[in-house]
């Protein structure tokens, strides 16, 4: 019965606490389960703003490390480009370099080996060198530019050997660039170079 007068009398003070707003100066003392049940919500507040800063934290540093892959890849494609590219300016570099005009057909099988295409008729005789990346095969037996293969870099660069009395006349080399597809070609009078696309 203690019990119960105890609850409301405890009930109509709570009652008239709230309904009456309390002075500035005057607060109503906080029974120690609502002081634990409050600091029990401020930590679990605080806890959940935790984990959402930890789950943002990592959220943001797998954002970083996806752009940081996405950049290593883009450099590597770069990198394979520009290697790409310089393999094939180091072959027509040295091709360019050896003095083929006005060789005999066996120091030439010497200089360049044994050709893709040999191309003989009552006209004209011609060898082709395919210059390619491993697996690649152009697979045109006629004495053609594989325009598809040079500008994929599939094929690096191409060198067309023509004879004229078993002696080379002129020697004609075809590789592309960042842009285009260039054409150098050599005779006993001298070389130039131009844009395929002038061909």
């Amino acid at each position: 019965m203690k019990n119960l007068l105890f609850f409301i009398l405890f009930s109509s003070l709570l009652v008239l606490g709230t309904a009456c707003s309390p002075d500035e100066g005057t607060q109503i003392p906080e029974s120690e389960d609502s002081i634990e049940e409050k600091n029990e919500q401020e930590e679990a507040e605080k806890e959940e703003i935790d984990n959402e800063v930890s789950i943002e934290e990592e959220t943001s540093k797998e954002e970083v490390e996806t752009e940081q892959k996405e950049s290593k890849q883009e450099d590597s494609n770069l990198n394979q480009e520009e290697s790409a590219s310089e393999v094939d300016q180091d072959i027509v570099t040295l091709l360019k370099g050896k003095a083929i005009v006005g060789k005999e057909i066996n120091d030439v099988k010497q200089l360049l080996g044994e050709p893709n295409v040999n191309h003989k008729d009552t006209i004209m005789h011609a060898w082709r060198y395919d210059y390619t990346e491993d697996g690649y095969k152009y697979s045109n037996e006629l004495i053609s530019v594989d325009v598809a293969g040079l500008t994929e870099r599939s094929m690096n660069a191409q060198v067309f050997v023509y004879f004229e009395n078993n002696k080379v006349s002129s020697v004609s080399i075809y590789y592309f660039t960042d842009e285009d597809i260039m054409h150098y070609r050599e005779t006993k009078e001298g070389f130039e170079e131009y844009s395929a696309s002038a061909d």
